[in-house]
């Protein structure tokens, strides 16, 4: 508690010395600046004023025009050294600015000048700038890699500040790493579903613990460092990620504490820039945790028009996003769209959001119809149970004798009215899906399956007629035609028969103690020959000695479709390779191949029946992404999960689990 106390008051005595020492406003500077530049005649000093007036503007575009001015500038001098740095400070404009492309090849074209040069120290705080590129394009374990390598450096060199950077960055990655994982969505469902505390639900997911606590980590690290080099905006940055951590975690009332701290920091100490990113989490805290709309709209607006004046297109972008939510849940529509119109340009900078605003454009129309109906619907069903509730009421002050026994009543009969009102809305959501499934049936039957059938019966016509003209060559190859489009077919009966009969619950689940290499061998059997006509190669990985314990037809379905749909989607010379690990307690096996991989925008929906779409494969082969629905169902039905790994044009990783033997075994154990 004194060593607390102690860091409390050190932290006080830096800020307050940090605020009496504050440097001149950064407009002076600025001014200060352009005047040096425009009035010096060396080449080489101008070139240097005009490095420092890009590291401390603010304004996105700005920047990125100072730095690729710069970039110009020194290469007609040949200024190499100062050449990079322009390129440095290039990729960090672009990454601010949003376009972490070519945010990334200007921070690139540094790092080769740097390590040509060995520069180690230029080197290490250039790839914690990468690293943070490669954070805000969702690639984390190389961001992590990168700013590690960073962290090394700066810790054997004793260089607090930019060892505080690293920690602060670090703790950036690993809290966006922690949002992303399966663990985070079990904690959440523990918390605002299941109503636990936030120490009761962290203690039900050992692994969301272990990530925690890592990023706790990074944070009083972060901020150890930041107060020994006395940086107020490292400072508040990483009190920033705690308070994120604490709003997204459920604790309401720490965050918006913190929050306010942070306000208040910014607005003592001048570091404005990062105000849009407070106001925008401080927002998401009345919508998310509170529901207090109105105020979530005037934290957001606030946070827009400063993000508007220092040209931060993602903060626009995410505020947008919060807006829009905002106005369409308390029914303003009229802005709603507004706002989604303006994120519709913002959007072309990040490719992910484009398909889901659109879709939201489209279904708008139809929301303020439905609305119209929903409310009319609303009414008559207050209508009906008010008189209820007054029937019950009525029944209860006859029928009672003494006001607790009547409360005691009325609490139960609402409580059962409650609950048949939730089984009534799962009922209204489980017939809403069974008729989403039923159209898409019907649209495979309807599409899918007629262009075979009719491809079909057109060659079937060629055929008499190369027969009856002794056309031999003719003949063979409507023959092969046929053959293929027959295959075809019966692979996508064969999935529909199999997706049909488990929707309707006849299709038998008979789990048991399985050899995983043996029943992966049984499946690669019968493609053989679809390997072989594209000389792929498959290879069987998986350890003789594992057992799992799950349904055999399903598992061979599972299997097949999964190096079906590799083979389909690698071209001719590739390789699949299917292998096993322990993960959690489970078998966790994997089918990896060196195929042309699946488009980002696919990768979401991909096990989505409501968004099946298929596409050719690399010898224009035939898929629905049927088979991808079945391996879902199946995998889950046999206690497991499924995920994929891909990146377009590098293949594609279909990771899923099972229980194992010993797992199975000790479980049985217990029971008895």
């Amino acid at each position: 508690m004194d060593s607390l106390k102690l860091s409390l008051v050190l932290l006080l005595i830096l800020l307050s010395k940090a605020e009496s020492y504050a440097q001149p406003s950064k407009d002076r500077l600025k001014d200060s600046l352009l005047h040096q530049y425009n009035s010096e005649q060396n080449s080489k000093k101008r070139a240097q004023y005009l490095l420092e007036l890009c590291e401390i503007e603010e304004n996105s575009s700005a920047a990125v025009s100072l730095a690729e001015k710069a970039i110009r500038f020194t290469d007609s001098l040949g200024l190499r050294d100062e050449n990079a740095k322009a390129n440095h400070l290039s990729g960090i404009a672009w990454k601010k600015w949003g376009d972490y492309n070519k945010s990334a090849a200007r921070l690139n074209t540094a790092l080769d000048y740097y390590e040509k040069r060995s520069m180690k120290r230029d080197i290490s705080i250039l790839k914690n700038d990468i690293g943070e590129t490669l954070r805000a394009s969702n690639n984390y374990n190389l961001a992590f890699s990168f700013l590690n390598s960073a962290l090394e450096y700066f810790t054997s060199t004793n260089d607090s500040l930019e060892i505080a950077k690293t920690y602060n960055r670090l703790a950036a990655t690993q809290y966006e790493f922690i949002t992303k994982n399966p663990e985070f969505e079990s904690f959440i469902t523990n918390v605002f579903v299941n109503k636990l505390s936030y120490n009761e639900a962290v203690s039900l997911v050992p692994d969301f613990k272990k990530s925690v606590d890592t990023l706790l980590n990074y944070i009083s690290q972060a901020k150890h460092y930041a107060v020994c080099c006395n940086s107020i905006s490292i400072i508040i940055s990483t009190d920033i990620i705690y308070a994120s951590h604490l709003r997204t975690t459920g604790q309401t009332d720490e965050a918006i504490i913190l929050f306010d701290k942070i306000i208040a920091d910014i607005n003592q100490f001048g570091y404005f820039t990062e105000l849009p990113l407070v106001l925008y989490n401080k927002s998401l805290v009345y919508i998310e945790n509170i529901n207090d709309i109105p105020k979530a709209i005037e934290l957001a607006l606030e946070a827009l028009q400063l993000s508007k004046k220092f040209d931060i297109r993602l903060y626009k972008y995410l505020i947008n996003t919060v807006l829009q939510r905002c106005y369409i849940t308390s029914g303003d529509y009229k802005n709603a769209i507004a706002f989604i119109k303006n994120n519709e340009e913002l959007s072309k900078h990040f490719v992910f959001e484009e398909l889901r605003l659109k879709l939201l454009l489209e279904q708008m129309d139809y929301q303020f119809a439905k609305r119209e109906t929903e409310l009319k619907n609303r009414s008559l069903r207050l209508a009906m149970l008010l008189g209820f509730f007054a029937f019950i009421l009525l029944f209860s002050f006859i029928a009672t004798i003494t006001v607790s026994r009547k409360n005691r009543k009325l609490k139960s009969l609402l409580d059962e009215l409650n609950t048949k009102n939730n089984i009534i809305s799962k009922q209204t959501d489980e017939l809403k899906d069974a008729v989403a499934s039923k159209d898409k049936f019907f649209s495979i039957i309807a599409h899918d399956l007629m262009g075979p059938f009719g491809a079909v019966k057109g060659l079937t016509e060629l055929l008499i007629d190369n027969i009856n003209d002794k056309n031999m060559k003719g003949v063979e190859e409507c023959a092969s035609v046929i053959l293929k489009s027959s295959q075809k077919s019966m692979e996508l009966i064969t999935n529909l028969l199999t997706w049909a009969r488990s929707q309707i619950g006849r299709m038998e689940f008979n789990p048991k103690i399985l050899n995983l290499n043996s029943t992966l061998k049984e499946s690669l059997m019968v493609l053989n020959e679809s390997a072989n006509n594209k000389n792929i190669e498959l290879i069987n990985n998986i350890k003789d000695d594992t057992t799992v314990f799950a349904d055999k037809d399903m598992l061979n379905i599972i299997f097949r479709n999964l190096v079906t749909n590799s083979i389909k989607f690698t071209n001719q010379g590739g390789e699949v390779v299917v292998w096993d690990s322990i993960r959690n307690n489970k078998v966790l096996i994997s089918v990896k191949d060196t195929g042309i991989g699946i488009p980002e925008i696919m990768l979401k929906e991909i096990f989505s029946l409501n968004s099946m779409t298929g596409r050719p494969g690399t010898n224009n082969e035939y898929s629905t992404g049927l088979g991808l629905i079945l391996c879902k169902e199946f995998v889950e039905k046999n206690g497991g999960e499924i995920f994929v790994e891909s990146t377009e044009g590098n293949g594609s990783t279909f990771h899923f689990t099972l229980p194992y033997k010993q797992n199975y075994e000790r479980t049985e154990r217990q029971k008895n």
